[in-house]
């Protein structure tokens, strides 16, 4: 899988393994929530397939240096680490998070 094309082979994979999972889903438990589960992700991978050559982002459309964009992305990711493991370690796993 090369890299320069990574987000296309991952959403083909995505799609593909999302359709399997939705007709295994339907014709082993049959529920309609896993049905619609699956088809939302299959809709969200095609639709990136389909705009992902006018979505991209880099650090000249935003006017950041690459100190500033590489920054931000890390402080995204420290973000979103930090609010898994919060969300992971609450002490009453049947009341929902403030």
């Amino acid at each position: 899988m090369p890299t320069s094309n990574l987000d296309r082979n991952l959403a083909i994979l995505g799609f593909a393994v999302s359709t399997a999972m939705t007709v295994f889903l339907w014709l082993s438990i049959g529920r309609l929530l896993y049905v619609l589960t699956g088809a939302l992700v299959a809709a969200a991978c095609l639709t990136w397939l389909y705009l992902r050559g006018r979505a991209s982002i880099n650090e000249s459309m935003i006017g950041v240096s690459r100190l500033g964009y590489s920054l931000m992305a890390l402080l995204f990711l420290v973000f979103l680490t930090l609010s898994i493991v919060i969300f992971h370690l609450r002490p009453h796993i049947y009341i929902r998070p403030l």
